[in-house]
């Protein structure tokens, strides 16, 4: 229901598997400070937001890890706002600079 009503460019590329995008050379964004959770807070989070914090991670520093790039996101539906961020970080690394 969600991924029909989704429009735009963006919204399309959005409700594809986006982790099948090459990884591209994305202009990393700097936030100095970002937290850092230990090991063990990062371990209780749901998967879905470990791979939020994970890919946050990745954009900040501008390296993607091959098991971060390949791993699948959840479908978008309108009540997870965590897939939709997780989706768009995706999408972000996988455009080159000249893309923006």
């Amino acid at each position: 229901w969600y991924q029909r009503r989704v429009r735009g460019p963006i919204g399309k590329l959005l409700v594809d598997d986006v982790w099948t995008l090459p990884v591209g050379e994305f202009e990393p964004i700097p936030v100095p400070d970002f937290p850092e959770l230990p090991p063990e807070v990062e371990r209780e989070l749901s998967n879905d937001a470990r791979y939020l914090y994970r890919i946050c991670l990745a954009i900040i520093s501008g390296n993607v890890p091959d098991t971060l790039a390949s791993a699948k996101i959840g479908k978008m539906v309108q009540s997870r706002w965590l897939t939709l961020a997780s989706r768009v970080c995706r999408l972000y690394v996988s455009c080159t600079c000249d893309d923006a």
